[in-house]
């Protein structure tokens, strides 16, 4: 399959991201408070790799923060050899097209590895519609065996949490970890970012 990416980043299609190092306090003792949100973030995340295994569009869609999802759909509108998506535009009524050609426009000094901002969230009008669950569940079929098989091979190896953030270490087949950043929205935590780095070294 065209462009194929370890983990959901199905989703992202090219938007993960590595960085140089990941960053981490010195260990310290855990407070209650932080166990019971390390518990919850795992629990989250497992929600999703499950979403995943079981190739269910609209958890996994569940799972993923609203700043996920505009990533996700800045990348889909920004792939002009794809035509899947401007089929799917063409089905907009006329104020939400408005709504959704204004912010694209808005959007054009985004880089699509997003290094120097990530796209601003998409208008409701698109974010809370049918037809974006509509798009999103066609472009994951697509890819959902694909998701599945990648997503048998995740291993949590450690979640760290940090207020309303948290990032899950997952470990995949190979000599590859993935870095799940999680955040806190409406009080869930959802699924935010995705970062990939070689085990046991710096990513490249």
């Amino acid at each position: 399959m065209k462009n194929a990416i370890p983990i959901l980043v199905l989703l992202l299609a090219g938007c993960v991201r590595e960085r140089r190092a990941f960053p981490m306090d010195e260990p310290r003792p855990e407070t209650p408070e932080e166990r019971a949100a390390k518990r919850v973030a795992r629990e989250s995340f497992d929600q999703f790799r499950r979403a995943l295994m079981e190739r269910d569009a609209v958890a996994v869609l569940r799972r993923m923060s609203l700043q996920m999802c505009s990533d996700w759909f800045f990348h889909r509108m920004s792939d002009k050899a794809d035509p899947r998506m401007a089929g799917h535009v063409v089905k907009l009524d006329a104020p939400t097209r408005i709504d959704l050609d204004v912010w694209f426009k808005k959007q054009k000094d985004v880089q699509l590895d997003f290094g120097n901002r990530r796209p601003d969230l998409l208008p409701a009008s698109v974010l809370y519609s049918p037809w974006f669950v509509g798009v999103w569940t066609s472009f994951f079929k697509d890819e959902a065996e694909d998701q599945r098989r990648l997503a048998a091979e995740m291993n949590v190896s450690d979640v760290y949490v940090d207020g309303p953030g948290a990032t899950v270490m997952v470990k995949m087949a190979g000599t590859t970890t993935m870095m799940y950043s999680m955040t806190v929205e409406n009080g869930e935590w959802k699924v935010d970012w995705v970062v990939r780095r070689p085990m046991g070294g710096v990513a490249q």
